[in-house]
């Protein structure tokens, strides 16, 4: 199947003429703090366990907040078995950018990522400040944060992520379906 990246303006045509289903594949952090009108959340990794059996005929439309990972998941996205299938080229910064509806989340919890940096830089504070005061072995805590966030931005994997993922306030359904 031949996978075609649209534009946000030819993606919303798309959705108006052909009533194609927008698929989101972002993490259900990203998903709940904002998204395009009328998207159904299969974030990436559980994207080749869905079936997608009841679309078989329809349109579909895939993003991510910046089109990177749909790109990298192409391969899966080919075997959804829809009859069209589309990538929308820049993801939600590009619609964001053209000026097409977006929803955003209106509680308080902090979308994944905020929520991490936070707590890095908590941790990385404290360390700098229990170095000057009580010990230089202190120092050790910004080196191995600095470790984990080059592994992250080498392999793509997160650990802290993942553990922040796990606690109750971001922890949602995992089972997903296209209405």
């Amino acid at each position: 199947m031949q996978i075609r990246e649209i534009s946000p303006l030819e993606a919303a045509q798309i959705l108006r003429d052909k009533g194609a289903k927008l698929i989101d594949i972002r993490e259900c952090s990203e998903f709940e703090e904002e998204r395009i009108p009328g998207a159904c959340l299969i974030p990436m990794k559980a994207l080749a366990e869905e079936e997608f059996q009841e679309a078989r005929e329809k349109v579909a439309i895939f993003y991510c907040r910046s089109g990177r990972r749909t790109s990298l998941a192409s391969s899966i996205i080919a075997r959804t078995g829809f009859k069209e299938v589309y990538i929308l080229k820049g993801g939600l910064i590009a619609w964001k950018k053209q000026g097409l509806p977006v929803l955003k989340k209106q509680d308080k919890v902090p979308y994944l990522m905020r929520q991490i940096f936070v707590l890095l830089g908590i941790v990385l504070l404290l360390s700098f400040f229990m170095a000057l005061e009580l010990s230089s072995y202190f120092l050790f805590v910004p080196i191995f944060i600095g470790a984990g966030l080059l592994f992250a931005g080498l392999s793509g994997t997160c650990l802290l992520a993942l553990l922040i993922a796990k606690l109750p306030w971001n922890k949602k359904p995992h089972k997903y379906k296209i209405a």
